[in-house]
Parts: C-alpha cells; sequence; structure tokens
C-alpha cells in the first residue's frame, strides 16, 4: 500500500514538472511568436514610409517654386529606411541564433524595443500624412496665373 502512494506522490511531482515545462515552452513560444510579429509588422510599416515619402517627392516636384514646400533634400530618408531596415535584420538574426539559449526575457526585451520603433515610425508617418494633406491643399490653392507663371520660367530661354 505504501509503494502505491510512493508512486502515486511521484507521479503528481513528474506531472507537476511536466506542467511547468509546458507553461515555460508556451511562454518561449508566445514571446517569440510576439517578436516575430513586431518584427514584420516594423518591416511591412518601414516599407510603407519609404513609398509614402517617394510619393511626397513626386508631388512635391510637381509644383516647383510654391512657397513654403521644403526641399526635396530634406526628404532623403531612403539611406535612414535602409539602416532601420538592417537593424531589423540584425534582430531576426540574433533571435534565429540565440533562439534555444535566449532567456525569455531577452527576446521579450528585443520585442520591446521594436515596439517603441513602431511607435515612433507610427508618429512620423502621421507627420507625414499630415504633411501630404498640406501639400494637397496647398497645390490646390495656388492660383491657376501663378501655376502659368510658374510654367513659363521653366519653359523660358536661358542665357549662358
Amino acid at each position: 500500500m505504501w509503494w502505491l502512494i510512493g508512486v502515486m506522490g511521484l507521479m503528481a511531482v513528474a506531472f507537476l514538472v511536466l506542467l511547468v515545462k509546458l507553461v515555460a515552452l508556451r511562454r518561449r513560444q508566445g514571446a517569440i511568436r510576439r517578436f516575430l510579429d513586431s518584427a514584420d509588422a516594423l518591416e511591412s510599416e518601414l516599407y510603407e514610409c519609404r513609398d509614402r515619402i517617394r510619393a511626397l517627392k513626386v508631388a512635391l516636384a510637381e509644383i516647383p517654386g510654391a512657397p513654403g514646400i521644403p526641399t526635396l533634400s530634406s526628404l532623403d530618408s531612403d539611406q535612414q529606411i535602409a539602416e532601420a531596415l538592417k537593424r531589423l535584420l540584425s534582430n531576426r538574426l540574433w533571435l534565429r541564433n540565440n533562439v534555444d539559449s535566449a532567456a525569455v526575457h531577452q527576446i521579450s526585451d528585443v520585442q520591446q524595443g521594436i515596439e517603441r520603433s513602431r511607435s515612433r515610425l507610427a508618429a512620423q508617418l502621421e507627420k507625414l500624412e499630415d504633411a501630404g494633406a498640406e501639400l494637397a491643399k496647398a497645390s490646390t490653392q495656388l492660383p491657376a496665373a501663378q501655376l502659368q507663371a510658374i510654367a513659363r520660367e521653366e519653359n523660358a530661354p536661358t542665357l549662358h
């Protein structure tokens, strides 16, 4: 009878150990999944930002000489976006190389850093959206005569 109680106690301990390991495995998998989801979202948002900036550059190029419009060089962010994508790739490679040995809190810390980057990028995207709206508003407010004068200036022969 005592041996039966001992076996049941041993089975209960084994069950608890397995349960603890299962919970730890689920926490690790959840942290990895959140990391990858955040990285995918940031990558997508970086590409969206790049596309919006390029579209804004095209719109700016269509309104030469308009007052209050920032220069195209101030929007030269392709290099910055490429650097952000490289850092993101570096984070993904870190995860790939350390997925078995990294602690859950390390994975979560990197994921939270990605989320902070996403928050900052969201604020920048909002400013970019506002700038695009202001540009559209400014371009509709330019009088037709001013647009024609600008066009004549561009087409006028120059003396060299």
